[in-house]
């Protein structure tokens, strides 16, 4: 088991970080969310018929090297609670934690429970996301009002719909706590179109992947401005259970309608190429590159207990990943130094910079500062939010304004 660096008392990013062979990591716990990043529509031959225009080949940032790639030590699995103490809970004194995402545009909230033992050093990481459904219209007008990183104390029941992803069905709900720095997103994207087809084929990255040994596996892919949650079927299942975040994946999607008119999406295995994998997160791993790209920031809050900066690379598809810049001494020292150093030059060309903010998510960007990192590509975790970028030294990362 790794050991938590006893200096660094304080969350990076949704991340805390370790020591430990292999290596060190920063490790995120994110889930189910619809995302705010606005990116260009598809071509549509009409209304009812959208055609995806895009090059495989142009998803392709980590596949430099030949030969199959190491699977390093993952210090944080997957992890589940049991539907005792969940039920127990949501009955009891509530089920106490923080809203991970709210878009009202898509009547979609989920939640996250962290356990509560203050013994363990690791209960950070156990964490498990949960899909929230009103039970009530009094319910449902109050998830409408909430907002990424409100605490709030939940009642009800889980929702036995035979998913992965657990739902819950909220009878009453107590905001314990409103996040005063909440980012607003807009989400314009409108996928009717390839719903009402009943079959359509997408190039995406996967965000979540979710199994249960009763229940199978999901899939939850960010695509255009939302994520999607689609069952995988037993078939394919081999292909898909080792995928991590980050993978940019192309799928054929099927529609499926439940009894209660409900649609949900699922793999089309009677496709004739039902799964690819474009792009390997495992393949960066341990890659010595130059990455470049344009700044984002995690601000302070709930999860995270000072603001991170990171790279976000897009592809000409329109796929982004973000790299968090870290550094790569295991001196507690050395590490302070080039920590800080970095911090303070970004939050300088941030500060300075007289271009506009873009919210995307749950962090913001500005397009217009550029980054170029030359550094070690760290993706460990399979619960890992972004990969890393780890520098040697301050002078490893440069930010520039495009005049």
């Amino acid at each position: 088991m790794p050991r938590i660096i006893p200096f660094l008392n304080f969350k990076l990013g949704s991340h805390v970080v370790f020591m430990g062979s292999p290596t060190r990591v920063l490790i995120a716990s994110m889930f189910l969310i619809f995302a705010a990043c606005s990116k260009k529509e598809p071509n549509k031959n009409d209304a009812n018929e959208p055609k995806e225009e895009f090059l495989l080949e142009n998803s392709k940032f980590c596949e430099l090297r030949e030969g199959p790639s190491s699977r390093p030590y993952d210090p944080t699995p997957p992890f589940r609670f049991t539907k005792e103490l969940i039920s127990k809970k949501l009955r009891e004194d509530g089920l106490k934690g923080w809203i991970h995402g709210a878009a009202n545009s898509y009547s979609t909230y989920t939640f996250t429970y962290r356990s509560e033992d203050p013994k363990d050093e690791m209960a950070f990481f156990k964490s498990e996301q949960f899909s929230l459904i009103g039970a009530t219209a009094e319910v449902k007008e109050s998830l409408k009002t909430l907002n990424r990183h409100d605490r709030v104390s939940l009642h009800g029941s889980i929702l036995e719909n035979q998913s992965p992803l657990v739902h819950l069905k909220v009878d009453r709900i107590e905001i314990l706590e409103k996040y005063p720095a909440a980012l607003k997103n807009e989400y314009k994207f409108d996928p009717s179109p390839y719903i009402e087809r009943g079959s359509f084929e997408i190039l995406g990255q996967v965000h979540a992947n979710v199994s249960s040994e009763k229940l199978g596996q999901a899939l939850i892919v960010d695509w255009k401005d939302l994520l999607i949650p689609i069952a995988v079927p037993s078939s394919l299942s081999p292909e898909t259970k080792d995928l991590i975040r980050g993978d940019i994946i192309k799928i054929a999607v099927k529609v499926v309608t439940s009894t209660h008119s409900t649609k949900h999406f699922t793999l089309d295995d009677s496709a004739k190429q039902p799964f690819k994998i474009v792009d390997s997160m495992r393949q960066c791993h341990g890659q010595e590159r130059v990455v470049e790209g344009y700044l984002v920031k995690f601000d302070q809050s709930p999860a995270i207990r000072t603001d991170i900066y990171a790279i976000r690379v897009e592809d000409l598809n329109g796929i982004a990943r973000n790299f968090t810049l870290f550094p790569s001494s295991t001196d507690q020292e050395e590490f302070v130094r080039v920590f800080r150093a970095v911090g303070a030059k970004a939050k300088a060309t941030w500060t300075e910079s007289a271009f506009p903010t873009l919210v995307i998510r749950n962090f913001s960007a500005k397009k217009d500062i550029r980054v170029k990192a030359n550094g070690r590509i760290n993706v460990v975790s399979s619960e890992q939010a972004n990969a890393q970028i780890y520098l040697d030294a301050p002078e490893n990362v440069t930010f520039s304004e495009l005049k």
